[in-house]
């Protein structure tokens, strides 16, 4: 089972909207996060890819999901559009999504290439002698093969 992202039922209009804002949050992570293993998988995948565009959208987004949880009837409200799904803790659920969303955070920072110093490796020259900086996209197979699997343990607690 997983998070469900699927708008039902109605209720509490300040609910309602935190539980809808909470929706579109989470499919906004899981977007990113699809677009992000896809490049890995392809061999493409860039410093922006990852700093920029998933990390950015996970740490933004668990943000917005941490003050949407202190909603008062959010988890109540949330279970009751669900009411159709047996055995569905929407608590439980929305705990394992956060939890994954904090390891996928915590693995690129321990993990992203980084430069003798520590420093992650963000930019790098062209190399024609122009001074144009791109995305770093040096990432070997075995790095790779790392995200995509971070990823996809994050996107199993989103449905």
């Amino acid at each position: 089972m997983a998070f469900l992202t699927s708008q039902r039922g109605s209720g509490s209009p300040n609910v309602a909207k935190a539980f809808e804002k909470a929706d579109q949050c989470v499919i906004s992570i899981k977007v990113s996060a699809v677009a992000s293993r896809d490049k890995a998988q392809a061999g493409t995948i860039t410093s922006a890819d990852i700093i920029d565009g998933l990390v950015g959208n996970l740490q933004r987004g668990k943000a917005i999901l941490a003050g949407i949880a202190t909603t008062p009837g959010i988890v109540e409200y949330a279970a009751s559009q669900y009411a159709d799904v047996a055995n569905y803790d929407v608590a439980a659920q929305f705990t394992a999504m956060m939890d994954e969303i904090n390891t996928t955070i915590t693995f690129f920072e321990q993990n992203y290439p980084k430069d003798t110093d520590g420093n992650i490796k963000r930019l790098s020259f062209v190399g024609d002698g122009s001074g144009n900086l791109v995305s770093y996209a040096a990432f070997n197979q075995t790095q790779r093969n790392a995200i995509v699997t971070r990823i996809n343990a994050l996107l199993a607690t989103i449905d």
